[in-house]
């Protein structure tokens, strides 16, 4: 009788022990597949900085990382082209269901000539396994800046019509160096060549930039209303008719830009201007050149008004020695680089490297 007890005893104590164990393999099993199904919409949101930040070196090679196992079965090879993109602004971000969509609005500039396109990325990201990747892009173009018969020219989204962005005589005739602080010598402003352009990530502004010996650069604020409008056909521009315009002195109807209002930024001396760049606040603009005799430099100016930043890199650096390039923006901070030319000697050890920018005080600090 007391081996039936003992023998009941073991039995029921193997069901308790059997019960407690398949109890906490549920509870895992249940964990494990909410870990699965969950979706971080900020480590999808760190994934599309990443991605974008490696479209703007051209590492091709880190890009396809993001990819799904899909796209990545159809990525074609990519050519080194003079079209570049020289920032982005994620301007909506929506989660749905098991993925996160991602609006932003990107700035591309052509290297080899005035073109500038504001263009309109939507990027899905989804979860794959354990790791989140871009199962879908879809790009539309929002304006395209050009240059055409000798003068910039605008086009919104999908019209045909186009419209003046400028007139030359809607550039200064003379402006200072923000170096000459006394503003003693006004120097004549070069419209004999356009060069790199830039849109602002609303739109609403144009960075714009001429060269000859010196460079200058300016912003243009855009009267939506006539851009959406559309002004005249591409045939018609070597003519000068358009509607809405007024006569000139030859009789005929000049045509009215839809640039409304001009902020020259910097006369630059001796220098000419690679590409320019706005932040994603849009509050400055930084300026990329490289300087006759001496290396690459950046400068950093208040969109309103144009003013340059407190702080002088050209001042802060050797740049008869070392170059400074831009890397990024980040939210109320800059990124950039700084590296050393040939021929640099060990001096220049203690500038070389990774430096920030705070957008608020402009004091730098090294990475």
């Amino acid at each position: 009788m007391r081996g039936k007890k003992y023998f009941l005893y073991i039995i029921s104590l193997l069901l308790a022990i059997n019960f407690a164990a398949c109890k906490t393999d549920n509870k895992k099993q249940s964990a494990g597949k909410e870990i699965e199904k969950s979706f971080d919409i900020k480590a999808a949101e760190n994934i599309v900085n990443s991605y974008m930040n490696y479209l703007m070196k051209e590492d091709y090679q880190n890009v396809s990382r993001f990819y799904s196992k899909e796209i990545s079965k159809n990525i074609p090879k990519i050519n080194k082209q003079p079209l570049k993109i020289r920032g982005y602004n994620i301007i909506e971000i929506n989660e749905i269901g098991k993925s996160g969509l991602f609006r932003i609005k990107v700035a591309r500039m052509n290297m080899s000539e005035p073109y500038a396109s504001l263009e309109e990325y939507i990027l899905k990201v989804i979860k794959e396994d354990t790791d989140y990747k871009i199962s879908d892009v879809n790009t539309s173009i929002d304006k395209e800046a050009f240059l055409k018969n000798g003068r910039l020219r605008i086009r919104s989204k999908n019209n045909v019509d186009t419209n003046l962005l400028i007139d030359p005589g809607g550039i200064p005739n003379y402006a200072f160096s923000k170096d000459d602080k006394a503003k003693t010598d006004k120097i004549e402003v070069s419209k004999k060549n356009y060069g790199p352009m830039i849109f602002s990530y609303s739109g609403y502004s144009i960075a714009i930039s001429t060269y000859e010996k010196d460079s200058f650069a300016g912003i243009i604020k855009i009267d939506e209303s006539m851009a959406v409008q559309g002004g005249q056909k591409d045939d018609q521009s070597q003519q000068g008719g358009s509607t809405g315009g007024e006569k000139g002195a030859t009789g005929l109807v000049k045509e009215k830009p839809v640039g409304k209002e001009f902020t020259a930024l910097d006369l630059l001396k001796n220098s000419k201007i690679d590409y320019m760049v706005f932040s994603g606040d849009e509050k400055f603009l930084l300026i990329q050149y490289s300087k006759d005799g001496y290396g690459k430099s950046i400068g950093l100016y208040h969109s309103e008004g144009g003013e340059m930043i407190p702080y002088e890199f050209e001042k802060n650096y050797p740049i008869d020695k070392v170059d400074i390039i831009f890397s990024s923006f980040d939210k109320e901070a800059l990124n950039f680089e700084v590296v050393p030319r040939a021929g640099a000697d060990k001096s220049v050890g203690e500038y070389i490297g990774r430096w920030r920018m705070d957008l608020k005080e402009f004091r730098v600090k090294k990475m």
